[in-house]
């Protein structure tokens, strides 16, 4: 139950407030958030769309090949494009900081 609970906030763009987080804990989580954000709006237009089809909205890369009108290989290839570009992008944010977000 907790999982669908987390799924569920993550996709209506609510936060889950993690109870065990300080106030700096929670404003650090806060600007990572933010940053992976404003990476994700950087992208082209096709790998924003794969990415977010991918792990915002958890379709499937079969169901992502039908939304987007291409082959699978290719939805598969905009997420790792993507995940390439975002990496990039934020490595001065840190890995480690990265690790719990969802990107």
């Amino acid at each position: 139950l907790p999982f669908l609970f987390w799924t569920d906030a993550l996709r209506h763009g609510q936060e889950v407030r993690d109870q065990a987080l300080t106030p700096e804990g929670r404003a650090i989580r806060a600007e990572t958030r933010g940053a992976v954000w404003t990476a994700v709006q950087a992208l082209s237009p096709p790998l924003r769309e794969a990415i977010v089809l991918r792990y915002w909205a958890d379709y499937t890369f079969q169901e992502m090949a039908q939304i987007l009108g291409c082959p699978v290989s290719t939805a598969q290839s905009r997420v790792r494009l993507a995940y390439q570009h975002l990496r990039a992008r934020l490595a001065p944010v840190g890995q480690a900081d990265l690790e719990g977000e969802v990107v």
